[in-house]
């Protein structure tokens, strides 16, 4: 019951290719369930030992139980939780098949990236930061690749410090080369049908159509217009839902999920003047876009969040996607939880699942392929981590050594020190967590994903204003990844991100949802003038103090260079 899907490019239309079928083999139980590992022997001798459990440095210097990094501390940071016995757990097993493809396919994923700038050079052009790529080019070669993943996540826990959470780049470099992966997949689907446009419009058009489509639009317009008109007919498109516009809905606290402690940093964004009873809540810019502007999505889009100090940016943008979705197709707010959806996603899609990063498309598209549903906030609320230290990876580097010290300090529900923050079993096979709320009101299975294969095989202008602009238009939000730059990181309460040739681009990236577009002709007075085609709207995960209420005003000259990957998760 999974659409895999696609959307083309300068359409707002999707390309089925049929749904992709994962052999799933049965999860192996472990020797022992983590209840029985938590009584065991052991266990009790060292929970006499909480405090120098609690010191790193006794940890580096090996004075402890071995292994005690990979099981022991965590499952002790479990038994002083104070909401442990109220809440329901559940375990979810993950084979070792699956492991050992997840980190394959990143690397995978890495190497076709680089293969792809290297060959296409001209059009890699800033892509990334040269003296990233040759690091990360020099970590394949040398097969240290893990080893320079854990340091470039202690080098952001630092930058973290000082300003917003970002992902390292190598995860940009993943996301990319997953997207020209499946854009040579797309590739081999259009040459079956490209047979359509050879015997009906000849030849030339056909070469066009196989080599840029996008040449297509220019070479002729009618005939594009005809090529158009046929694959919108022969996929389905999402019927356009009624607008709802009741600023009562605009309450945190009235979305399903809210939990009243609001450690996600829950905010409303209100129109000028306009103020609600209940909940945290600002105000949008008077000179905004959307104080000035009708943007299809903004009767649907819910309160804005807050990652903090951990790197969880690709479960924001999924969360705040999905409940986007949810509020068109339902005419419901929801409140899902980002802490159960970045768990998830970093146990089944996470390279390596013990440091914080994600790879976009990768992570969008298993939500899809594997028919996962989420819950709702109050089933796991989100751990800011305030008091988050450095990664701690032990004296010898392995992946299940990484912990992040004194990650759940002032937070009382179930909660570890690891990135994903379940329990693992001794063997990092099963991860217990809380159980996800269900009921009559809870999200259904994710249906479909879309992806823009356009980025490399027509102009990056094109892959933006003709298919993510008619899928804002239809109320269809699109999840971004970008590598940020100077004037991104320095936004700060300014709404607007416009363009600068002098905009140095900075190591790292993000994630984000875009959820609306202005074009130059219509942007209010006294905006600044984009130097691109219009403005799009990003709903960042960085606080409502940041931009318009959270909102980012983005150029569509700079998000056209800095972007990585394109996707978007529909809902049942």
């Amino acid at each position: 019951r999974i659409g895999y899907a696609t959307f083309t490019v300068g359409l707002a239309s999707t390309l089925v290719l049929g749904a992709v079928a994962q052999e799933k083999t049965e999860d192996e139980k472990p020797s022992r369930t983590v209840t029985e590992a938590l009584q065991s022997e052991q266990l009790e001798k060292l929970k006499t030992q909480r405090l120098q459990l609690r010191d790193p440095q006794v940890l580096r210097e090996g004075q402890q139980v071995p292994q005690m990094r990979q099981l022991e501390r965590p499952q002790l940071q479990r038994l002083q939780r104070t909401e442990q016995s109220e809440q329901k757990l559940e375990e979810e097993g993950v084979d070792e098949r699956r492991l050992r493809l997840t980190e394959d396919r990143f690397r995978t994923n890495v190497k076709v990236a680089l293969e792809w700038l290297e060959e296409n050079s001209e059009q890699a052009a800033g892509q990334f930061l040269r003296e990233d790529i040759e690091q990360i080019r020099k970590a394949m070669e040398s097969e240290t690749l893990d080893e320079y993943m854990s340091e470039q996540e202690q080098i952001f826990r630092k930058m973290a410090e000082e300003g917003p959470t970002l992902q390292p780049t190598i995860y940009l470099v993943s996301d990319f080369g997953s997207m020209v992966r499946a854009a040579r997949d797309t590739d081999a689907e259009l040459q079956r049908l490209s047979g359509f446009t050879r015997e009906t419009y000849g030849a030339e058009v056909h070469k066009a159509y196989l080599e840029q489509f996008g040449q297509i639009r220019r070479l002729n317009p009618e005939v594009y217009q005809a090529i158009q008109k046929f694959w919108i007919t022969w996929t389905p498109i999402e019927p356009e839902p009624e607008p709802v516009d009741d600023t009562s809905e605009m309450d945190c606290t009235l979305e399903l999920g809210y939990h009243s402690t609001n450690s996600e940093g829950a905010t409303a964004c209100l129109p000028p003047g306009v103020t609600v009873a209940n909940g945290s809540s600002r105000n949008f810019s008077a000179n905004g876009l959307f104080a000035t502007q009708d943007i299809p999505l903004e009767p649907h889009l819910t309160c804005t969040k807050n990652q903090a100090r951990r790197g969880t940016c690709v479960g924001f943008a999924i969360t705040a996607n999905l409940e986007t979705r949810a509020s068109v197709k339902r005419d419901k707010k929801y409140n899902f939880s980002e802490q159960y959806n970045y768990f998830k996603s970093e146990i089944y899609t996470g390279n390596n699942r013990y440091s914080y990063g994600l790879s976009t498309h990768d992570t969008v598209k298993d939500w899809a392929d594997d028919d996962w549903e989420t819950g709702r906030e109050t089933t796991w609320r989100y751990n800011p981590s305030w008091s988050i230290k450095d990664i701690d990876t032990g004296s010898i580097w392995t992946a299940t050594d990484n912990v992040y010290p004194d990650s759940c300090d002032g937070y009382t529900p179930h909660c570890t020190d690891y990135a994903f923050q379940g329990t693992p079993n001794s063997s990092h096979s099963v991860f217990t967590r809380p159980s996800p709320q269900t009921g009559t009101d809870s999200l259904g299975a994710i249906q479909n994903y879309r992806y823009n294969w356009g980025l490399f095989y027509r102009s990056r202008e094109d892959a933006l204003m003709d298919s993510v602009v008619p899928l804002l238009e239809r109320r269809i939000p699109v999840i971004v990844s970008y590598t940020v730059t100077d004037n991104y990181m320095g936004l700060g309460s300014s709404d607007y991100l416009v363009w600068s040739a002098s905009d140095g681009q900075r190591t790292g990236g993000h994630a984000t949802l875009i959820v609306g577009y202005v074009d130059k002709d219509d942007i209010p007075a006294g905006a600044p003038t984009p130097v691109g085609n219009g403005y799009f709207i990003i709903k960042n995960s960085w606080g409502a103090n940041r931009a318009d209420c959270g909102y980012e005003y983005v150029d569509e000259r700079w998000l056209r260079e800095q972007m990585k990957g394109l996707s978007s998760l529909s809902v049942g």
